[in-house]
């Protein structure tokens, strides 16, 4: 990311980044569940680590710009 306050082109890149996270989070459980016919656990399970992820990675963007 570019240096100084943050750009359209960062904040698109966030965004894009969080919503992979979470989705794929969230993917990866729902074809768990059905691999194992667990429905819901492991659905609930992947969006909890894909939610977990995208605030770590918020936290660190977060922190890198407040440095600048």
């Amino acid at each position: 990311m570019a240096s100084g306050a943050p750009s359209v082109r960062d904040f698109i890149g966030i965004g894009s980044t969080i919503a992979v996270l979470v989705a794929g989070g969230l993917v990866l459980g729902w074809f768990a569940d059905k691999q194992w016919s667990t429905l819901p656990l492991f659905t609930l399970l992947g969006l909890l680590v894909g939610i977990i992820a995208a605030s770590v990675y918020l936290y660190r963007v977060y922190r890198r710009f407040s440095k600048e």
